[in-house]
């Protein structure tokens, strides 16, 4: 049984700080946001038919979609006034909904990126600065992630621009870090606050995986195809006194390469676009390596055991991947309910999933310590745990 502890009285304030009595991490604001336009995951699975080889609706295509637990995603590719059980992808399909002869390049796929990014990140980092009761001119540190798109100056140019951002905002960008990248961003963004007090840190993430949508029936190509999805999020970040009732409290991360998993998951810039290798062996390398790691790292770092977690985030990179955390750690199915109602909602937003869960994990007002992770390339393991 999951150990209960007070619960926070409000998701609009969320605190964090690393075993201090004196200082505190202050999560000021958050925000979640998706594109406007949605598909079904069955109408996905359709238009991903045209370009995918397959055919047989119970072949492996039927198979991979159906078996993400998904029910819609958000995609800047689709076309504009269709219905999500109508849609159509416009980098994909030409005027009469018909598949492109030839995938898109990446320099294409890149002019789309552009175009997109922008707008979802101007918005989301607005609504977190407004969450946080930030004016923009206090903003000292601006760190953005995302592993989905590359262009210099890059979106956070646009947030200087068109959020009135401080000319001399100290910039960093978290880059091709996958699923887990916002937990890296959040890691630096609390030593930039321990560091500085009077920092206000702003952290905006975005990605737009339904760029680098593939075409065939490669198995990790279908497999990417039928759960990334597009969103973004935000934060700021700072400095405050302790003493505060209902803070949440990062005691630790942890950060960890498991051995002799390079090749099981990566992430590569090809002529057309970024594609994805995804082993079957991430489960197991999951189920074989993880208890021992966050047993010794929660005993050694944090002073608990694993039954003492209050609730969990689970980054959902997938069904398998949840339910190979779920089993391998002994955890009950509910632990996992925030993973899976994120996944079935968004999909995998890669990094701005991170905040949808801890957004989600505020306003189910869920019992503390919370245990965050997300899995990345290699295959590596990004946690962090947030206590009372």
């Amino acid at each position: 049984m999951l150990r209960r502890v007070p619960r926070l009285q409000s998701h609009k304030r969320i605190f964090l700080s690393q075993n201090s009595n004196q200082l505190v991490v202050v999560v000021k604001g958050l925000a979640c946001q998706v594109p406007t336009l949605f598909c079904t995951q069955k109408r996905a699975m359709e238009l991903a038919r045209a370009f995918a080889g397959e055919e047989n609706e119970s072949g492996k295509l039927a198979e991979r979609y159906y078996g993400t637990r998904i029910d819609k995603r958000h995609f800047v590719v689709l076309k504009e006034g269709l219905d999500p059980d109508a849609a159509q992808f416009a980098l994909y399909q030409d005027e009469e909904g018909r598949p492109l002869g030839s995938p898109p390049s990446t320099a294409e796929r890149m002019v789309y990126y552009a175009r997109h990014a922008s707008a979802l990140a101007v918005s989301v980092a607005r609504k977190a600065m407004a969450d946080a009761n930030c004016p923009s001119e206090q903003v000292t540190h601006l760190i953005t992630v995302s592993c989905t798109g590359f262009d210099s100056p890059g979106f956070e140019f646009d947030l200087i621009e068109q959020c009135a951002l401080p000319r001399d905002v100290g910039r960093l960008h978290v880059g091709f870090m996958g699923c887990h990248g916002s937990f890296n961003a959040m890691r630096a963004a609390q030593a930039i606050a321990r560091a500085d007090r009077e920092a206000n840190v702003l952290i905006v993430s975005v990605e737009l995986c339904s760029v680098h949508m593939q075409y065939g029936s490669r198995s990790e190509d279908i497999v990417a195809n039928a759960l990334f999805s597009d969103g973004a999020g935000a934060c700021v970040i700072s400095a405050c006194e302790d003493g505060s009732e209902g803070k949440l409290v990062l005691e630790e991360f942890l950060s960890y390469v498991i051995p002799g998993s390079q090749g099981q998951m990566g992430w590569h810039i090809r002529d057309q676009g970024f594609v994805m290798d995804l082993k079957r062996e991430i489960p197991k390398s999951i189920y074989r390596h993880l208890p021992g790691v966050l047993t010794d790292w929660l005993s050694q770092k944090c002073g608990m055991q694993i039954p003492q977690v209050g609730a969990w985030g689970i980054h959902p990179g997938g069904p398998r991947i949840v339910e190979a955390v779920l089993d391998c750690l002994e955890l009950p199915e509910g632990a996992a309910d925030v993973s899976f109602h994120v996944l079935k909602q968004f999909g995998n937003m890669s990094s701005a999933t991170v905040f949808f869960m801890l957004d989600e994990m505020a306003r189910r007002n869920l019992p503390r310590p919370w245990l965050m992770i997300g899995f990345g390339p290699g295959l590596s393991v990004e946690a962090v745990l947030i206590r009372e």
